[in-house]
């Protein structure tokens, strides 16, 4: 049986800052294909198998 959790964090302004910085070089590599969200709207998923 699969089990989807999701959990919300409170991440400290720097981090989503450090974060967006690294997100906007991957944006420019990635070129125009892609729609980025704005840096409020960030969300981040993770896979942790057990």
């Amino acid at each position: 049986m699969k089990i989807r959790t999701f959990i919300a964090i409170d991440i400290p302004e720097k981090i989503k800052d450090e974060i967006f910085e690294i997100e906007k070089e991957l944006s420019k590599a990635a070129g125009e294909g892609i729609k980025w969200e704005e840096k409020e709207k960030i969300s981040h998923n993770f896979k942790i198998s057990w």
